[in-house]
């Protein structure tokens, strides 16, 4: 006898609308079918064989329903976090924090001259979360803007172009339009870096590149890794993360997107901006591509761009501050101190 989840199909559709601002319609349906028998078990096979995978020995009928439960949850998860969401990218993606206690319009006025550090977050980071990684700049007195990304930021080609386009506005504005800029970019904050990338060697936005003095990455993911990452972000749970994964795979070369991903790959490793850069990132990370990053790193020294590193031997994607607080804040304030 064997206990067995067989998942009989996986229906994915995708369909982009425009109403007025770019909207993105994912609906993702998957119908599970559980099926139970003794707990004596080592393995759920999946009978339709898309989704085999090994299982622990004490998962019994309990447990399976628990998964089917689980994988139900992705299905939400991944539709209420990608349906229907309208981007006001300026007001609600983006967001502004001086690095002195004072006013904020007061700060604006009296630091139009100062550095700014534009920091792009991980796939639905948690704002909170992100500004330890804002505070690291605010203790040189540096100040950030944060952009939170979401799902549809990677999945959507709409909502990135309004997103980037709405950056490049900030980043014009008077308040900000004379400013150093130092960019950091943590795991698929390196996309959203690589679309500005796209329009520097275009000839557009001159400004703004000349203006980049360093480009720091924490944990970059190439776009083949968009699917693990997805699945990272969905879920902190490996169970449902294998899951996630293998149906973003599945969707992943029908992405409307999917042109731009290509695109996006190769003008990162061809990086047109050839001011300092600052790779942070661990050898056994599942989600960065470590040779992928060696490559790219590889090349960029071969194009004369300056690359200064942060290796750890253990970690966790970006979550090096985290685990590895001091030798992330000092690593990372030398390479600022060199380029300012």
């Amino acid at each position: 006898a064997s206990s067995y989840i067989s998942v009989d199909n996986i229906m994915v559709g995708l369909r982009t609308q425009l109403m007025g601002r770019a909207l993105l319609t994912i609906s993702i349906n998957i119908a599970v079918k559980v099926s139970a028998a003794p707990c004596w078990t080592r393995n759920i096979h999946a009978s339709a064989a898309p989704l085999a995978m090994g299982w622990p020995s004490n998962y019994c009928r309990r447990r399976n329903i628990l998964m089917a439960g689980q994988t139900s949850i992705l299905a939400e998860q991944l539709s209420t976090s990608m349906i229907d969401e309208s981007f006001n990218s300026r007001s609600k993606a983006i967001s502004f924090y001086p690095g002195c206690k004072d006013n904020e319009l007061q700060t604006i006025k009296t630091r139009s001259q100062a550095p700014l550090a534009v920091l792009v977050s991980w796939l639905n980071a948690k704002e909170k979360y992100v500004l330890k990684y804002a505070e690291l700049y605010h203790n040189l007195g540096i100040d950030t803007l944060v952009v939170c990304t979401r799902l549809p930021h990677v999945l959507s080609r709409s909502a990135t172009t309004e997103l980037t386009q709405a950056l490049m506005d900030t980043l014009y504005d008077p308040a900000f339009k004379d400013r150093d800029i130092i960019f950091q970019g943590c795991s698929a904050g390196a996309y959203i870096y690589a679309q500005l990338l796209l329009q520097f060697e275009q000839g557009r936005h001159t400004d703004v590149q000349n203006r980049l003095k360093g480009q720091i990455f924490d944990s970059p993911v190439d776009t083949d890794g968009i699917p693990l990452g997805l699945a990272t972000a969905i879920s902190d749970k490996p169970a449902v993360q294998r899951i996630a994964e293998k149906v973003a795979r599945a969707i992943y070369t029908r992405l409307p997107a999917y042109p731009l991903y290509r695109e996006t790959s190769r003008v990162f490793y061809q990086n047109p901006v050839g001011c300092p850069s600052l790779w942070i990132y661990s050898e056994d990370d599942p989600v960065s591509n470590v040779q992928d990053l060696k490559r790219c790193i590889k090349m960029w020294g071969k194009s004369h761009i300056p690359v200064k590193e942060i290796v750890f031997d253990k970690s966790k994607h970006a979550e090096h501050l985290r685990f590895h607080p001091e030798q992330y804040t000092e690593g990372l304030n030398m390479f600022v101190q060199d380029i300012l």
